[in-house]
């Protein structure tokens, strides 16, 4: 009987710091642009730029403002920053003053059924070139589970970590992208990887 209350106790013991350290999962509404770079007449780089605001009534209201982008067989970018703003005051005039920049350690995007982003090993994160922003390089497979979600119109997840917090703020919804923005994004996707094979193909 005493193993059993101790087992029971530990058990419960693990739950509880389980909990206290799982991450916290909000519906967002996500709006979405195409990105695209070239290099010299051929697209170099396809992505999404996202913007999120938390669906809340209460609080303080997490904001994100992101993107990611494929550039080579090996994957791509990932930038990030958030805010956060008192709920009551989201869409009131001067909403913009009381906006507090947050100090971030970690975002990342994931797909339907996909992993999400991380770190591609060899590499580390950066800030950007404004320091609200970090911004790292992360493999293929994500980022292309995160385009054929955006593109189906199914739900993703952007994960935020603020700096000194042991968990993720993590926000969910379906990126908003025009029929326009869409086609432009299926466009500069098979541009990309024309000029991604004939680029490997003439080494």
């Amino acid at each position: 009987m005493q193993r059993a209350i101790q087992r029971a106790a530990v058990t419960a013991a693990a739950c509880l710091a389980f909990a206290s350290h799982a991450d916290t999962l909000t519906e967002a509404l996500f709006q979405g642009q195409v990105q695209q770079s070239f290099d010299g007449d051929k697209v170099a780089s396809c992505g999404v730029v996202v913007s999120g605001l938390e669906l809340t009534n209460s609080g303080k209201a997490l904001m994100f403002n992101g993107s990611f982008a494929v550039y080579d067989p090996l994957g791509g970018l990932v930038k990030g920053g958030a805010s956060e703003i008192d709920a009551k005051l989201v869409g009131t005039a001067n909403s913009q003053k009381h906006v507090r920049h947050l100090q971030i350690a970690n975002v990342w995007f994931k797909g339907q059924g996909a992993p999400r982003t991380t770190v591609r090993e060899g590499t580390v994160i950066n800030k950007g070139e404004d320091p609200r922003y970090i911004l790292y390089a992360t493999g293929l497979k994500p980022l292309s589970a995160l385009l054929q979600s955006i593109s189906d119109k199914q739900p993703i997840q952007i994960g935020v970590r603020v700096a000194g917090r042991k968990f993720d703020q993590v926000l969910f919804g379906v990126v908003n992208l025009s029929d326009a923005q869409s086609a432009q994004l299926g466009q500069c996707l098979t541009e990309w990887s024309n000029s991604v094979l004939e680029k490997y193909k003439a080494k």
